[in-house]
């Protein structure tokens, strides 16, 4: 099953836009980093991303892997998601079309591991519920189908 990379949730943290105009989710976004640094990533951020989001880059066994927080709140879907994070890498087209097998193998592992933590930080903690995921290249698509882990 291929790794699921975005999630969607419900969670207790402000949803309003910041005294300093800065986008919804800093509070959140700092919690997942602290998380994330206490689990021993490299991060860089959280910084805000062009006033609508929160970015958090992170480098893990030597990959790469760009994160976005941000507010949807889209409480009327199914499941109802108020936040998404959403975790990516990328992979220039030299490594895409010559990478070896053992590249890929090894991204997959770094991101597999970004995404356990942050699905063991948000599941460990009651401020969130409706926790779902989704494949990246269905999401939001006719079809799509969440699950309960990345």
């Amino acid at each position: 099953m291929p790794l699921r990379t975005i999630v969607g949730f419900v969670a207790s943290f402000p949803s309003e836009r910041e005294a300093d105009d800065a986008p919804a989710g800093r509070f959140l976004a700092e919690f997942i980093a602290t998380q994330l640094r206490t689990a021993g990533f490299n991060l860089i951020g959280p910084n805000e991303r062009q006033g609508w989001a929160w970015d958090i880059s992170a480098t893990v066994d030597g990959i790469n892997i760009d994160t976005i927080i941000g507010l949807v709140d889209d409480l009327e879907s199914k499941p109802p998601r108020q936040w998404l994070i959403t975790i990516d890498h990328a992979v220039g087209i030299w490594n895409r079309l010559f990478g070896s097998r053992s590249q890929r193998d090894q991204r997959e592992f770094a991101m597999r591991k970004f995404c356990e933590i942050i699905h063991k930080t948000i599941t460990s903690d009651d401020r969130f519920s409706h926790i779902f995921w989704y494949n990246k290249d269905t999401f939001d698509r006719p079809g799509d189908s969440p699950g309960t882990t990345p």
